[in-house]
């Protein structure tokens, strides 16, 4: 019971924790590429 608990609590968290890994990799590179056309 405590295996399906925490294989069903993994599998809801991980896709978060990767779009939140996703979001801050991609956040300096749009603030980069935005420094970069105001020039």
């Amino acid at each position: 019971m405590v295996c399906l608990y925490f294989s069903l609590l993994s599998s809801f968290l991980f896709p978060i924790f990767r779009v939140l890994a996703v979001h801050c990799c991609r956040a300096p590179m749009l603030e980069i590429n935005s420094n970069q056309n105001d020039r």
